[in-house]
């Protein structure tokens, strides 16, 4: 009787891939800041929670955690100032407009 040795064969690789909805979140979050300003902002915070929720859950099948949270990063600071902007603009016509109908 003759036994023969059997190795096991090696587990899969799993490969792993970058999350697009990270990536769509930096995108968004420098779009913010460089050409569409508040709408893309509010894109990279939507997609930057989703992204990493999305490659949380994933164990380790998707990548892009720093991404997702620079674009979240970048989105936050795009609609704080853009609304801060926005604030400042608007205090001085109602003051105006208010000052006009006494």
């Amino acid at each position: 009787m003759s036994e023969t040795n059997t190795v096991p064969p090696p587990p899969p690789i799993i490969k792993s891939q970058t999350s697009e909805k990270a990536i769509i979140s930096l995108v968004c979050g420098i779009a913010g800041c460089l050409f569409v300003p508040f709408i893309a902002g509010i894109l990279a915070v939507i997609f930057g929670g989703q992204a990493e929720k999305e490659i949380r859950e994933s164990g380790d099948r998707l990548t892009g955690l720093g991404l997702a949270k620079a674009g979240g990063v970048l989105g936050w600071i795009n609609i704080l100032f853009w609304g801060f902007l926005g604030c400042l603009t608007i205090a001085p016509l109602v003051g105006m407009i208010s000052s006009g109908l006494k």
